[in-house]
């Protein structure tokens, strides 16, 4: 019996079996790691800041509104002298402006700020009967 080997010739079209991964290959993945990885770290930062802005805000209009329902408690006068802030509020700060519009009218602007900047402005309007 005749044994016969034939030779084994690479087809085109035909993948040989791979051993590992090419440098182009690595890096390309570690281009999109970094893409993606990246991504995420942006949007749990924005997401971070606008929590704490949020927070922020809706502190300072406590403070505020609970500062004006002291005004009004308080007899009718031509300035006012807000109570400190409870120990809740020690990095906010607060003032008050009294503008006469009339012999018997007021505007009173209670301002709120945190870290040296304005965070919000509560406006009303006082008539002294």
């Amino acid at each position: 019996m005749l044994n016969v080997k034939f030779p084994k010739f690479h087809k085109p079209g035909i993948v040989r079996a791979q051993q590992g991964f090419t440098l182009l290959e690595v890096l390309a993945a570690i281009v999109i790691t970094a893409i993606l990885s990246l991504s995420i770290y942006m949007a749990i930062r924005t997401s971070t800041k606008v929590l704490v802005l949020t927070n922020t805000q809706e502190t300072a209009k406590d403070l505020a509104a609970s500062d004006m329902e002291y005004i009004r408690s308080v007899p009718y006068s031509g300035t006012y002298t807000l109570p400190a802030p409870s120990v809740a509020y020690t990095n906010y700060s607060q003032s008050v402006l009294v503008t006469f519009l009339r012999t018997n009218e007021q505007r009173i602007d209670i301002t709120i700020t945190w870290g040296g900047k304005t965070v919000f402005t509560l406006t009303d309007f006082r008539v002294s009967y």
